[in-house]
C-alpha cells in the first residue's frame, strides 16, 4: 500500500515536470482543471472508531455530476496521427478556468505514461457541439480526478453529443484516510480520499497534521471535522465529528512538489 503511493507520486511529480515544461511555452493556452463531484448526503453517525493507517472512515456517497456521449464516431487530425471519438467513449464532466471565468468541459482517459492522458471536449457557446479541443493528465482512469492544469490543442469541426446525469453510473465514496506521520512528535497526516471500487486517489491538497500526545485534536478536512484521539503508527482512533456537507465539491491534485517521501525498506 504504501510502496503503490509513493510510485504514484514520483509519476505525478514527473507528470509535474512535463506539464512545467511543454506549458511554459504555451501559457496563454492554459486553463485551470477541476473535477465537479456531487456529496448525496451530510449525517454520519459520531462515534470513535480504530481504524488502521490507510483506511478509508467516515464514508459518504458521491457521484460525477455529469457524461457526455458524442452522437457519431468522429476523426479529429492531429500533428502526426488522428484522434478517434466513439460513442461509446464517456466524457466526464470537468470545470475549466480561464481568465477568472469557468465552463464545463468534457474528458475522456487515454492510456500514456507516466500518468494517463485527458482528452477533453468544450463546448464553449452552449449550442451542443463540442468545437474545442484540450488535453490535460490525470492520475487514476477510473476515479478521474485532474492535475490542475489542461491546454488548448485546437479548434474542432463542431461534434454533436447527448449529455447524461452522473448519477446513472457506478456511485463513488468519500471519505478520511489517515497515516502514521512523526513518531517523536506523534504528529499524524490525514486527507480526503476519493474512490470507486477498488480504486481511489488521495487528494493530497486536503493534507493537515494534528497530535494528540496532549489530548484529543479536531481537524477540518475541507467542511468537515474529524477528532483525532490518539493510537499507534499502524493504528488510529478517530471520530467524525462533522460530516462533509451535501453539495457540490470541485476537487483537483496538487502537483507534489514541497514534500518528498523517503521509504527504507
Amino acid at each position: 500500500m504504501r510502496n503503490r503511493q509513493l510510485l504514484r507520486l514520483a509519476a505525478w511529480a514527473l507528470a509535474g515536470a512535463i506539464f512545467s515544461c511543454s506549458s511554459a511555452h504555451a501559457a496563454s493556452k492554459s486553463a485551470g482543471l477541476t473535477l465537479p463531484i456531487l456529496v448525496d448526503q451530510t449525517g454520519i453517525e459520531a462515534g470513535s472508531a480504530t481504524v488502521n493507517a490507510g483506511q478509508l472512515f467516515g464514508v459518504q456517497s458521491a457521484h460525477f455530476r455529469s457524461f457526455a456521449h458524442v452522437t457519431s464516431s468522429v476523426r479529429i487530425p492531429q500533428k502526426k496521427t488522428e484522434l478517434l471519438i466513439s460513442p461509446t467513449d464517456s466524457f466526464v464532466e470537468y470545470t475549466a478556468h480561464l481568465d477568472g471565468a469557468t465552463f464545463p468541459i468534457y474528458c475522456t482517459a487515454r492510456p500514456a505514461k507516466p500518468v494517463w492522458t485527458l482528452t477533453c471536449l468544450a463546448d464553449r457557446d452552449g449550442n451542443d457541439s463540442f468545437e474545442q479541443l484540450w488535453s490535460g493528465t490525470v492520475a487514476n482512469p477510473r476515479v478521474w480526478v485532474p492535475f490542475p492544469n489542461i491546454r488548448y490543442q485546437s479548434d474542432i469541426e463542431p461534434v454533436e453529443y447527448n449529455r447524461s446525469d452522473g448519477m446513472t453510473t457506478e456511485p463513488l465514496s468519500i471519505g478520511f484516510v489517515g497515516f502514521g506521520g512523526n513518531i517523536w512528535t506523534g504528529q499524524r497526516e490525514f486527507f480526503v480520499q476519493l474512490e470507486k471500487g477498488d480504486d481511489h486517489v488521495v487528494l493530497f491538497e486536503s493534507r493537515v497534521t494534528g497530535s494528540a500526545k496532549k489530548g484529543p485534536v479536531d481537524l477540518n478536512l475541507y467542511d468537515a471535522r474529524v477528532r483525532f484521539e490518539g493510537g499507534t503508527r499502524e493504528q488510529l482512533q478517530v471520530t467524525v465529528t462533522k460530516g462533509l456537507t451535501a453539495g457540490r465539491y470541485q476537487l483537483s491534485l496538487g502537483y507534489p512538489e514541497r514534500q518528498i517521501w523517503v521509504y527504507v525498506p
